[in-house]
């Protein structure tokens, strides 16, 4: 029954093969959670047997005996040979020479680009044997049973890859597990390599190609003597299938220079003078072993030039000079389409700008960007000192910080600066109680204390001064504050504004009159008793006689 499995068992290196059974063991108590399959579904624990018990016997049931009801796939757990099948979907670096079958396959492997993995997928049809039927014809049969490999698209530090195994009468009818490459240092895209597909299973010990349609969204049928759909039950008939795939990793380079028009270098940094004509150049180059798909150049032009029209060109391998749109490089970019791998460079946008007379800084610096549909966006820069420009001195300042008490230990702070020629990036307030600092861009903030106390805040100020941040920690910008709470008020209606500790408020206690019993004895209790049946006895008469007379 487990003549497959047990010989590809005995193909394993000794060493290996212990591994492997360790391996199977680690997923053995129910305590550990798997995670990456689905769906949720009974196991069959091959530990749970009783060779004395025919496996009709209700207490053999989810055990070594499997199904006996139909086609359940990869559910088995504790085998001797695999550990939990219900994770079966596992990834190998592809060495040269090593067949797929000797590789060393794991749950996570480290995706290099440039590197190839197989993805393995094992399959195996947990119906018992003996409802194959003789002529293969049985309940157990596992129909138009298809083997699927969903491949990630796009760029990412980690992709999950997933193995799917579906057939018609299967329960439940789809079985899905994943294995995830990652690379936390350089993203990364996974491709199948067509022709690796390939199924090793008890007939097929060398291996027989399957077809590529098993990254199709429908997958591709799956069998044993002859890929059809039909899968019998047991371990004899379970199967290993692999895929080969090929990590790659597009890059993106961008080198953003410039020169004065009429020489010859461009460099990362120049001098110039007014009305100077000054020529950019955007140079990009895939640098990595993928296709860098849709390459998007835009610029943004600093203030104090003016864009020389028509001067906007792009060269490449296959154009030189081509003359581009004046607005082409605003806002979302042109995009030059796809770019293969190269050692040199790729291509290059270049256009020429002219310094403004009237401009007043000192420095130019225009930053290039460059990006992908597969590539995230980078930059580069570069920077034009002007030699004849008229500096301008940035005055900034924190002038004052006002403290505006709103009752109940709440206060509002109002902060007052100066900004000439910079800008104020943000303000830090330390309220000076032992909470986290207020991060902020506004000049009015609240801010509510938990306890009585005296409290000093301060103000640090960051502007933003010829492209660089500087920072002002001033004694102008402190000030100290006196928390208190605020007392109770009265609860007596119409003196709500008073202290509840004051005289006015307090209440004196009205105490309810007594009534005050005679103290009878038991003869004065009987003449009273007496007397009232009498009076009642008299107001009845009369009241009858009024009634008799009409």
């Amino acid at each position: 029954m487990f003549k497959f499995i047990k010989n590809t068992f005995k193909k394993v290196p000794k060493k290996v093969a212990v591994s492997i059974a360790v391996l199977g063991a680690v997923f053995v108590p129910a305590t550990i959670a798997l995670a990456g399959f689905g769906p949720g579904r009974p196991t069959y624990d091959y530990n749970k047997y009783d060779a004395s018990k025919s496996c009709t016997d209700p207490s053999q049931a989810y055990g070594r005996c499997g199904s006996l009801d139909g086609p359940v796939f990869n559910s088995f757990v504790n085998t001797p040979t695999y550990g939990d099948e219900r994770n079966f979907t596992r990834i190998a670096e592809v060495v040269a020479g090593q067949a797929p079958t000797d590789a060393d396959f794991r749950e996570t492997s480290t995706a290099v680009p440039g590197k190839s993995y197989w993805v393995r997928t094992f399959v195996h049809n947990n119906a018992n044997q003996t409802t194959n039927g003789v002529n293969m014809d049985g309940p157990g049969i596992a129909k138009n049973t298809r083997v699927r490999v969903i491949l990630p698209t796009g760029v990412a530090n980690g992709m999950d890859l997933e193995s799917d195994i579906t057939a018609d009468n299967a329960k439940p009818g789809r079985v899905w597990d994943t294995a995830t490459l990652a690379n936390g240092s350089q993203a990364f895209s996974v491709n199948y390599v067509p022709g690796s597909a390939t199924i090793y299973n008890g007939i097929h010990t060398a291996g027989m190609p399957i077809s590529d349609a098993i990254v199709s969204a429908d997958g591709t049928p799956l069998g044993y003597n002859a890929m059809n759909g039909s899968l019998p039950g047991c371990f004899d008939y379970s199967a290993y299938v692999y895929v080969k795939v090929e990590v790659k990793a597009p890059q993106l380079a961008v080198n953003k220079v410039a020169r004065v028009s009429g020489t010859t270098e461009y460099q990362d940094k120049i001098t110039a003078k007014k009305s100077d004509k000054i020529q950019w150049n955007i140079e990009f180059k895939n640098g990595g072993n993928d296709v860098a798909k849709d390459v998007t150049i835009r610029d943004t032009l600093p203030n104090g030039v003016t864009l020389v029209p028509g001067s906007i060109k792009w060269t490449d391998a296959n154009r030189k000079d081509e003359v581009l749109p004046d607005n082409s490089l605003n806002q979302g970019g042109i995009n030059l389409g796809n770019y293969a791998p190269a050692v040199r460079r790729n291509g290059a946008v270049s256009f020429e700008t002219t310094i403004n007379s009237d401009f007043k800084g000192c420095e130019l610096k225009n930053v290039a960007y460059g990006r992908a549909s597969n590539i995230p966006e980078t930059s580069d820069d570069s920077t034009v000192t002007i030699e004849d420009c008229n500096p301008v001195v940035p005055v900034y300042s924190c002038d004052m910080l006002d403290a505006k008490s709103l009752g109940n230990r709440n206060f509002q702070y109002t902060l007052k600066y100066t900004a000439k020629n910079a800008t104020l990036k943000n303000v830090s307030y330390n309220f000076g109680d032992d909470t986290a600092p207020l991060l902020t861009n506004k000049t009015v903030v609240e801010h509510q204390y938990a306890k009585d106390g005296n409290y000093t805040t301060k103000a640090v100020l960051t502007f933003t001064v010829n492209g660089k941040d500087v920072v002002v920690n001033d004694a102008k910008c402190a000030t100290t504050v006196s928390s208190t709470t605020p007392p109770e008020h009265c609860p007596i209606p119409g003196k709500e504004n008073l202290p509840k500790d004051s005289p006015e408020c307090k209440v004196t206690p009205i105490t309810p009159a007594k009534t005050i019993l005679p103290d009878t004895g038991p003869g004065d209790i009987a003449a009273i008793f007496a007397a009232v049946s009498l009076a009642g006895t008299m107001a009845y008469r009369v009241l009858m006689t009024r009634r008799l007379n009409g």
